[in-house]
């Protein structure tokens, strides 16, 4: 009896081993694959950032030269009014010549009139 019962108990020890190692074995298979499932969604996710980062650098490449494109038209424009300035300012002094000029000659013309109606009238 003493020996049955030596022999159940170490057919349960074994069985109970069996199933320790078992889940030990299920609990490792587990672990690995959820170290495997972490591993691919890392992987995704820093593929997922890397491509973020480069369309991000690309958009800010794009909008610095669109910039420098703006940039460049707006010198040309202002080279363009700068031109469009020292030509009016010598249209300005041209005209402000030009309209002395003619104030010199009116009142050249006025005198001669003044004159000329002044001897009329000494004459009559």
């Amino acid at each position: 009896l003493e020996q049955a019962k030596a022999e159940v108990d170490a057919v349960r020890l074994e069985a109970q081993a069996d199933a320790a190692a078992e889940v030990m074995e299920m609990q490792s298979a587990e672990e690995a694959r959820f170290n495997n499932e972490r591993r691919e969604l890392e992987a995704k996710f820093d593929a997922r950032k890397a491509e973020t980062e480069a369309a991000q650098e690309e958009r800010v490449r794009a909008a610095e030269a669109e910039l420098e494109e703006k940039m460049k038209q707006l010198r040309a424009v202002e080279v363009q009014l700068s031109e469009e300035g020292q030509k009016l300012i010598a249209t300005e002094a041209e005209v402000s010549t030009a309209l002395a000029a003619a104030q010199e000659e009116m009142a050249a013309r006025v005198e001669a009139v003044e004159a000329e109606a002044a001897g009329q009238l000494a004459a009559a």
